[in-house]
């Protein structure tokens, strides 16, 4: 669409044309840019804390802790599996008395 207008002469070059519209456009929609910026900051921390190692127990989201709770009971009930085989094991490795 520049190119059209640059043919017919009322764009003599492009970087002073751009500048001009970006500014309007910014000046514009300055509060919408805002808003995207601040959602885009929030999704770019909540990523990066994990990866820094800057996350603390305050920082953890519920979904987290609801996460990290099944896993203690998935780890709690392997735990008791465990225990439950390794008795059968040995009751069946045990010589009868009689």
């Amino acid at each position: 669409r520049i190119s059209f207008y640059q043919r017919q002469g009322n764009v003599e070059s492009f970087w002073p044309y751009f500048q001009s519209v970006v500014n309007r456009y910014v000046g514009t929609n300055a509060e919408e840019i805002k808003a995207e910026a601040l959602s885009a900051h929030m999704h770019i921390s909540q990523i990066m804390r994990p990866l820094l190692g800057t996350v603390r127990a305050r920082d953890a989201a519920i979904c987290e802790l609801v996460a990290k709770r099944k896993e203690e009971t998935l780890r709690e009930k392997l735990a008791k599996a465990r225990k439950s085989e390794q008795l059968r094991t040995a009751g069946g490795a045990q010589l009868p008395l009689l």
